[in-house]
């Protein structure tokens, strides 16, 4: 079975949604470009964001401490 295989189109819009919303786009234009409403995209980047900041920096912490090793 492939990586791609039973994966639909649709499993990317939060993807595409949190990197635009990282790149300072706003969501009023992230939900033009997208076709979501604009609660939609909010509830997205409020769910999605918040996760890739928080893992940025456990990320970020945890390789400056095996750095100052």
């Amino acid at each position: 079975m492939s990586v791609l295989e039973g994966l639909w189109f649709m499993h990317l819009h939060p993807t595409a949604i949190t990197r635009s919303a990282e790149s300072g786009r706003e969501i009023s234009e992230i939900a033009a470009i997208t076709g979501h409403s604009i609660r939609a995209v909010e509830t997205i980047v409020d769910r999605c964001l918040v996760r890739t900041s928080k893992l940025v920096r456990a990320v970020s912490t945890k390789r400056l401490a095996g750095a100052a090793r």
